[in-house]
């Protein structure tokens, strides 16, 4: 897969970080946005390889720094050969009937409208060139309820029928997309909902037939996967990573 480039969007932490990470031991060029621009400056410059990998700052919920990212990486690099969308938050953590609409209309704001943002630009790259594939994050939560995290969960499960959707759109040009269903995952997210609550770690442990948390790698490798020609058949379907988690 040498000589390829990918674009994650959401590449300054966590399954992100560590997709860009493997994507560049792999050989691949490495493109990484997010909003934070010390922080993925300074992984840009940690990737292996001598490859030009670049960092280009980009806010999902805003419509003209998408349309620059995209117009910053059709400059720099031209061909998109595989994109990675997982930029997200949680929100605020409340039962639905004390959650302010804000909160919920922040968290698809980001999750779902601002992966819409990028994958529209993707598909359309992608359609061109006729070759390409596309992973999309959603998560354990796109698959089940969880009390508390109503709006989280919304714009996961939302994230998968995007999928299926575009999938289907796409697939007369030969591209791929599908998407990712990670169960607990030790990221800053994670590791954030931990701290508040000790006994956090304990039971999502419990949960999942496994019996621990994965570690981003573990997600991250799933993705190259995806986005490699060794899933040159898989298109329009979610894949878990959750440790038997939706196997209960």
């Amino acid at each position: 897969m040498s000589g390829k480039t990918v674009l994650i969007v959401g590449g300054t932490s966590g399954i992100g970080q560590s997709c860009a990470a493997i994507f560049a031991d792999r050989g691949w060029t490495v493109v990484i946005c997010g909003r934070d621009v010390a922080r993925g400056e300074s992984i840009v410059s940690d990737l292996a390889g001598p490859l030009p990998h670049s960092f280009i700052a980009a806010d999902v919920c805003d419509e003209g720094q998408v349309e620059n990212l995209f117009a910053q990486f059709s400059s720099r690099h031209g061909r998109l050969d595989a994109a990675f969308n997982c930029a997200g938050i949680l929100g605020v953590p409340d039962n639905i009937p004390v959650m302010s609409v804000e909160n919920f209309r922040t968290v698809l704001d980001v999750n779902l409208v601002g992966m819409f943002s990028c994958l529209r630009h993707e598909m359309k790259i992608m359609s061109e060139q006729q070759s390409g594939a596309i992973v999309n994050c959603s998560s354990i939560g796109g698959v089940v309820g969880m009390p508390g995290i109503s709006a989280y969960v919304a714009s996961k499960h939302a994230i998968i029928g995007l999928t299926k959707s575009a999938a289907l759109e796409i697939a007369p040009a030969g591209v791929r997309v599908n998407s990712v269903s990670p169960g607990a995952t030790m990221t800053p997210m994670q590791a954030g909902m931990i701290s508040r609550d000790p006994g956090l770690e304990t039971a999502l442990k419990a949960q999942h037939p496994l019996g621990r948390i994965a570690n981003p790698e573990e997600v991250a490798k799933a993705v190259y996967w995806l986005c490699s020609d060794e899933s040159s058949f898989v298109t329009g379907t979610n894949v878990m990573v959750d440790g038997g988690f939706s196997a209960k």
